[in-house]
């Protein structure tokens, strides 16, 4: 399935990707991290 993810979707794997193997954070720290930034999920909930 080509461009099965959309861009949003795309760069918040991204995002979590680096943060949880480069930075070694937990799932609650990059969720928390998200939330600060105002990131939503794909269907806008927080």
């Amino acid at each position: 399935m080509i461009g099965a993810y959309s861009d949003y979707q795309t760069e918040l794997s991204d995002l979590i990707i680096e943060l949880r193997d480069v930075r070694n954070w937990t799932y609650k720290q990059i969720a928390e991290h998200l939330i600060v930034k105002g990131y939503r999920s794909p269907r806008g909930f927080i």
